[in-house]
């Protein structure tokens, strides 16, 4: 069932944060910038999160944080990757070219938690940024 209100939808993310940082603290979130990864921070997500560098293609991206190459050196081995784009057009178009691009180079990657974050704050937000300030408009 979709949360209804605001304190539904806050009380689903802080649960979705939990679930997280309890069933896959050996992964690694891939944002698209750095305000994402901040607003992730904000909410308490305590994985490892990279983002795009915009002068890498997307496949030299995962080559690098593969093999833990600049400037992924502090990023440590993984068990995969969780893909968190925005759910806008341009964020799912990204979301498939790095599933598809993490099957090509085999590495394990997982799409859901994307899915359900944009399922739970599809009413109120269209991209991770806004996540932070989702947080703070409810606490006014």
């Amino acid at each position: 069932m979709l949360p209804r209100s605001i304190e539904e939808v806050l009380e689903s993310i802080s649960e979705w944060v939990e679930r997280l940082n309890e069933e896959y603290n050996d992964d690694v979130i891939v944002v698209e910038g750095v305000r994402d990864r901040q607003a992730l921070v904000n909410i308490g997500v305590k994985l490892r999160i990279v983002h795009l560098n915009k002068g890498m293609s997307v496949l030299s991206f995962l080559e690098n944080l593969k093999r833990g190459r600049r400037p992924f050196e502090e990023t440590g081995p993984f068990n995969r990757i969780l893909i968190m784009t925005d759910w806008d057009r341009t964020g799912g178009r990204l979301a498939s070219r790095l599933e598809e691009s993490c099957r090509d180079l085999d590495m394990p990657c997982d799409i859901g938690q994307r899915r359900e974050l944009s399922r739970l704050t599809r009413k109120w937000i269209r991209d991770v940024e806004s996540l932070d300030s989702l947080y703070r408009r409810s606490l006014i």
